[in-house]
């Protein structure tokens, strides 16, 4: 019931206010399954969820390899069957401790690609800033 109900308010604010896409804060909170279904519901131009993850961090500090936070985003965007995008986290803590600390090494991940979610699945990745 709770689902359907949000079902309809989201067709509701598309219909009568105007939205036309979605943000999902605090996923963390609930399975990704049911952004899917909303996405999948109602229809949006588009959607990004907030998956906020810790960073690996050890004696030294920030760890170049963050390929687990970032599969933590891939893992939630394929559970909401690519319904949604989500802001690649990965990429903005890599990029603060880069210009923090002029590591710019960091920038690239063994492979030599963007070591955030944008290396890996870059349609669904979402830059993030502040």
């Amino acid at each position: 019931r709770v689902q359907q109900s949000i079902s309809i308010w989201l067709r509701w604010l598309q219909l009568q206010v105007g939205f036309d896409a979605w943000r999902f804060d605090f996923v963390k909170g609930y399975a990704a399954q049911f952004v899917g279904l909303y996405c999948k519901k109602s229809a949006p131009s588009w959607a990004v969820g907030e998956l906020w993850g810790d960073m690996h961090y050890d004696d030294n500090g920030l760890c170049h390899n963050q390929d687990g936070h970032r599969q933590d985003l891939v893992n939630w965007i394929n559970a909401t069957d690519k319904t949604s995008t989500a802001f690649d986290f990965t990429t903005k803590g890599i990029l603060q401790e880069a210009v923090r600390n002029c590591q710019y090494w960091r920038l690239k991940d063994g492979a030599g690609k963007p070591p955030g979610l944008i290396g890996w699945m870059p349609k669904y990745a979402v830059t993030f800033i502040d």
